[in-house]
């Protein structure tokens, strides 16, 4: 009982490490910068928008020197050859800001795509820094369905695939349909109706074969376009 008859409470010792436990994970969470290997970054993600036909997606991956020595870049790592990354510098001096830049190249991907790049420093060479490129490629051109399937030793029977291009795009040409072996193709269409379709019919269906048809689509107002679908006997 405290003075004046009222009762002292006193906070439970478990509560109160609950919420400093949950303060420091907050932090943690919503901290405006990442410190790894003694490079403090602005972000170790970026995601970003881009549309098919677009020859390649450019992010910078900002960070700052904020231990007291001069931090080296020592190691650069792209998950895949479609990926470069360029450090501003090597050699980071104590307070000296710069830059990771990223170039993913489109080439014919469509929808969600993730990048990584492994950076290695000579702060923590053991523990490289994982940036994450993430893009997201519109399509401009819907191909219903973007694979053609027949069973083997089932009637090889003509197939078709349709093209309709998204929004107010329209669809000027397309360019010849390639050799495809094991396929006959046939690509009719009509810019003034924006319909096209690519009819295709195995050669045979006596035993397995696939190919990869890729078409290049002139669409009103975009660069040339790949547009790339499947046919596969198995």
């Amino acid at each position: 009982m405290g003075p004046l008859g009222l009762i002292s409470v006193q906070p439970s010792p478990r509560k109160t490490c609950s919420s400093l436990f949950t303060l420091a994970v907050a932090a943690l969470l919503f901290s405006p910068s990442l410190t790894f290997a003694g490079l403090t970054w602005t972000t170790t993600i970026r995601e970003i928008s881009a549309t098919a036909g677009d020859k390649e997606a450019v992010v910078e991956f900002p960070f700052i020197n904020n231990t007291t020595a001069t931090v080296s870049i020592v190691g650069v790592k792209t998950s895949c050859d479609c990926t470069t990354a360029i450090p501003s510098a090597t050699k980071i001096a104590s307070g000296d800001r710069g830059n990771v830049r990223v170039v993913f190249t489109l080439g014919d991907r469509v929808g969600p795509q993730e990048k990584t790049v492994s950076i290695t420093t000579s702060e923590d060479p053991a523990t490289p820094t994982n940036l994450v490129l993430r893009v997201n490629v519109a399509e401009v051109i819907v191909s219903n369905p973007r694979v053609l399937l027949w069973k083997v030793q089932q009637p090889g029977k003509e197939k078709t695939i349709n093209f309709t291009a998204t929004g107010a795009r329209l669809i000027q040409s397309f360019s010849p349909v390639p050799a495809t072996p094991g396929f006959t193709c046939q690509l009719e269409g009509d810019p003034e109706t924006n319909k096209f379709q690519l009819r295709v019919t195995p050669v045979s269906t006596d035993g397995p074969a696939s190919a990869v048809i890729r078409l290049v689509a002139q669409i009103e107002g975009r660069p040339p376009t790949a547009v790339v679908v499947y046919a596969v006997v198995k």
